[in-house]
């Protein structure tokens, strides 16, 4: 009885044993079912909604539902289809050792995608990039964006909101987040913003993007008006790091690296480096807001670096800073300085002040003494003091200047900068740039413009490295090549502080020595920045459009030596040329290799495919054929082939146009019937060119023949026109509204 106990006890708990078992498998099952559920319903399988959204950006191929057979997810076979139609190899599909029904992972599937958009060579439009974001951005003109570490952004068929203050990796579209790949560990940092404002745990801060609120952010101090650095992650605000650190000083110099600034010496950018102007209503600023020779802004340092700039005022620019070039204005750079001094003059090297007297000589090289303490600065004394240097010459022989003198050593050699009154400056330009007897009036005009162009070169920043913002020579303009008269300095006293704006902003006011009959607009220069008051018209009283875009059109209205306009009695109004071919072949192999340097985007080279394409070439070989293939507004040449024995050349701009046809060796008949000899370029490109062929033999080209009118670019003002203008009656406000439309004139102190 008891062993019958004891077998029936065993039965008892085997029997429980294999209930236990077949629960605890019941729930294992359970558990996978569910898991492999939520993995098909969480986004661990790419779905074929997604991946025909994705296609869509590389292909106008259609994947719809009959496609993908009305299911939810892509699969391995599926995958294989695309793969083979989109690269057409499915030999080498990326995707081995599993099943054709079975799902794509998103990671699979972006394998095959990336496959996909790699032989298409589409690399370069879609790409993955890793992204914080920090704000959605407000306004209907931002719908889709949001704010991110590195900027604004956009985004498609994505959906962002719960993605704040996370770091991810998402697929791209040219500049738009298409999808999310996978979320990073890293926590982002925003550099250098604004602290604009902080209440009930909202920061609001500003950016180059605008205003941006940020959530949940625990301060415990008042931190408007402060530059700070935010580190995100892991959904939330982590720190907000204040910079409070801040200097200032005359800014001496400045590159794409830093900013050399009176009594700090030369600090670099940090990455992230911005600049703010706070005076009137905040806003981002630019480089341009950073002149040097000025002391206009704050800078935030942290680590030894520049972190930001707050520009808390508007520049007035009453001062200029002239680089000065050596005799023939030759290059920038002097191997030694010469100066002497009419007054008794302060000279700073170093910590070293000392006065010298009037009449002492000033000698410098990149080895002297005092150049071995950084710069060295020439002041005058009395503010009427000149300083001459007699280490260079121009036309007016060795020339005396106004203002102060720095001195800076740069690779060995020195750099020249006069500091002066803008007003004093344009007292030595107005004459350098005009004759005297051209009149009151058509001096007053002319100094508007300096004034007005050279305002617009110091915030250029033109020669910020060597702490200047324009040279001496017709980069910009003349300076000090002929001495002051009279009645340039009246016109620049009458004028004081006056400006040319368009739409509340000074002009580029350029010009130029005499027009053809008609000026040309900006696209000259195939400018980024829209200049509408540069326009094209006749230069008489009629001030007329004139399509002269074609060659009939053109080629008529240039042969026209009777055409009335302001400056038709000058000599260069119309004037003709003719060079042989030997020496135009001369000119383009000459030239042919620095014009590319200067701008290869200038200079194209046909290939074999007859498309032009910027590669360097040194001659075309024999000259083929030389033809304008367009003309700008005003019939300006702009773009000219040259056909060659070796290479078919494209020769964009009138700059270009007019060294490589110039009558170098050859003269030059001008209106008045006088001859000019060896010109280094045509006079303009308001040019016919024509072939002339050998008498004997009218199948052989031996020259071109240029016919054509002007002196100078043809954009804005005619000096001569502006001339005979005054002659008439004209005042130089009526001259000024005449060559530059819209404008108004406005005093900048």
């Amino acid at each position: 009885m008891r062993l019958n106990n004891m077998k029936d006890e065993r039965i008892r708990k085997k029997c429980i044993a294999i209930v236990l078992c077949m629960l605890l498998l019941s729930v294992m099952l359970i558990v996978a079912v569910n898991t492999n559920k939520n993995q098909n319903e969480g986004g661990e399988y790419i779905t074929s909604e997604d991946a025909s959204r994705l296609l869509e950006y590389i292909t106008d191929k259609t994947f719809d539902d009959a496609f993908w057979d009305n299911e939810k997810y892509v699969t391995v076979s599926k995958g294989r289809e695309i793969y083979s139609e989109l690269c057409g190899n499915a030999a080498v599909y990326p995707i081995s050792g599993k099943g054709e029904k079975k799902k794509l992972t998103e990671e699979e599937w972006l394998t095959i995608y990336m496959a996909c958009v790699e032989k298409l060579e589409m690399s370069e439009m879609v790409y993955q990039a890793d992204y914080t974001i920090i704000s959605e951005v407000s306004g209907d003109e931002n719908k889709n964006k949001v704010y991110t570490e590195k900027g604004l952004v956009e985004y498609q068929g994505i959906d962002l909101s719960k993605e704040k203050y996370r770091n991810n990796r998402y697929l791209m579209y040219d500049k738009v987040i298409i999808y999310k790949i996978e979320e990073n560990q890293e926590d982002a940092v925003v550099k250098n913003v604004w602290l604009d404002n902080y209440s009930n745990n909202v920061l609001r801060i500003y950016t180059m993007d605008g205003y941006m609120e940020l959530t949940d952010v625990p301060l415990e101090e008042n931190v408007e008006e402060t530059i700070a650095d935010i580190t995100v992650g892991d959904g939330q605000v982590k720190n907000v790091a204040l910079k409070k650190d801040l200097i200032h000083g005359k800014i001496l110099s400045l590159n794409d690296e830093g900013v050399e600034i009176e009594g700090y010496g030369k600090l670099q950018y940090e990455e992230g480096f911005s600049i703010y102007r706070t005076y009137g209503e905040l806003s981002v600023g630019g480089k341009r807001d950073l002149v040097v020779g000025y002391d206009l802004a704050e800078f935030v340092v942290g680590d030894g670096k520049l972190c930001a700039a707050l520009v808390r005022k508007t520049p007035d620019m009453q001062n200029i800073r002239v680089l000065i070039k050596s005799t023939g204005y030759a290059e920038i750079f002097h191997d030694n300085v010469s100066m002497q001094v009419t007054e008794d003059t302060l000279v700073k090297h170093g910590d070293t002040e000392e006065t010298v007297k009037a009449g002492t000589t000033i000698e410098l090289t990149a080895d002297s003494e005092w150049m071995q303490e950084g710069r060295v600065y020439i002041t005058p004394v009395n503010s009427n003091g000149r300083i001459t240097l007699t280490s260079i010459e121009r036309a007016c022989g060795q020339p005396s200047y106004r203002g102060k003198f720095e001195i800076s050593k740069v690779d060995g050699r020195l750099i020249v900068v006069n500091e002066l009154l803008l007003e004093e400056y344009l007292y030595d330009v107005v004459p350098s740039e005009m004759p005297q007897n051209y009149g009151i009036e058509a001096l007053k005009a002319q100094a508007v413009c300096a004034r007005s162009y050279a305002y617009n070169q110091i915030l250029y920043n033109g020669y910020a490295q060597y702490g200047a913002h324009v040279d001496d020579s017709v980069s910009y303009q003349v300076y000090h090549n002929i001495e002051e008269n009279e009645d340039a300095t009246r016109a620049v006293k009458e004028t004081c502080g006056e400006v040319a704006v368009y739409d509340g902003q000074v002009i580029d006011a350029y010009y130029y020595s005499t027009s053809c009959g008609v000026t040309t607009d900006a696209g000259i220069w195939d400018c980024a920045e829209e200049k509408p008051y540069i326009t094209s018209h006749t230069v008489n009283e009629g001030r007329e459009y004139l399509d002269l875009t074609t060659e009939e059109a053109f080629s008529a209205f240039i042969n026209d030596k009777s055409y009335p306009a302001y400056d038709d009695d000058v000599q260069w109004y119309r004037w003709s040329t003719r060079v042989s071919l030997e020496q135009l072949k001369k000119n383009i192999d000459n030239n042919m290799m620095s014009r590319y340097q200067a701008n290869p985007d200038n200079i194209l080279t046909r290939n074999e495919e007859g498309e032009y394409e910027s590669v360097p070439i040194d001659t075309v070989g024999t000259i083929k054929a030389i033809n304008i293939t367009k003309r700008g507004e005003g019939g300006v040449a702009t773009e000219m082939i040259i056909k060659g024995s070796k290479n078919t050349v494209k020769v964009l701009t009138e700059y270009n146009i007019r060294l490589f046809l110039a009558p170098v060796n050859t003269n030059l008949k001008r209106n008045d019937g006088t001859y000019v000899d060896s010109l280094s370029m045509l006079p303009s490109a308001y040019t016919t060119v024509l072939p002339v062929v050998d008498e004997e033999d009218k199948e052989t080209v031996i020259a071109y023949e240029m016919s054509g009118g002007g002196y100078g670019h043809g954009a804005g003002m005619s000096q001569n026109g502006a001339k005979s203008m005054a002659a008439q009656g004209k005042t130089y406000e009526d001259i000024l509204k005449f060559f530059y439309e819209g404008i108004e004139l406005k005093k900048l102190y």
